[in-house]
């Protein structure tokens, strides 16, 4: 079997036994399911391609790269919250795998636009929903989202859609990403 080292909130593993596994920062949310669910995934392989040692900081969207002259990394998994934090990962100069980009993200002129991405299926996520409620016959229908979130911005425009498609016309609610918990 193969074991998976972990380090937490900037504690560094000093393990001899350690050279030559690679060391991935995992800089994604711990306190939403889906960055949950994500995380999972990436140890089940691990623990089938292994072994590596990531480095995480539980939270939300706002994470913290490790010091990386400290940490010595071999690559990072990120959702990538804003500029600030592109430039400090693109920086690094590591191999990148990048969730849910943003479109300002994506445009050709960005250097975010070059890398390997996760990404959610948006829209067939929110057709299912759509078809969901729909099926059960309610009058009214409604969208609540984060306005600053890609992938709820695409669940938005799928939702509307099919619903509109249904004949129904859905209220939109966006609330702003801090009241959303």
């Amino acid at each position: 079997m193969y074991k998976i080292f972990l380090t937490f909130n900037n504690q560094i593993t000093t393990d001899k036994n350690m050279s030559g596994v690679p060391k991935v920062a995992l800089l994604i949310e711990t306190s939403r399911e889906y960055g949950r669910g994500v995380l999972r995934g990436i140890v089940r392989y691990a623990r089938l391609h292994g072994p590596w040692a990531f480095y995480i900081t539980p939270g939300d969207f706002e994470q913290a790269l490790p010091k990386m002259e400290q940490w010595g990394g071999t690559g990072i998994i990120a959702r990538i919250a804003n500029a600030k934090v592109a430039d400090a990962i693109l920086a690094t100069g590591l191999p990148l795998v990048a969730m849910d980009l943003s479109e300002k993200q994506l445009a050709a002129n960005n250097p975010l636009s070059k890398v390997c991405e996760i990404i959610s299926d948006s829209y067939h996520a929110a057709q299912l929903a759509a078809n969901h409620l729909l099926e059960r016959g309610f009058p009214n229908y409604a969208f609540v989202g984060i306005a600053d979130k890609v992938w709820s911005v695409r669940r938005r425009e799928s939702f509307v859609k099919h619903i509109t498609q249904a004949g129904f016309i859905p209220h939109v609610l966006r609330s702003a990403e801090k009241t959303v918990r």
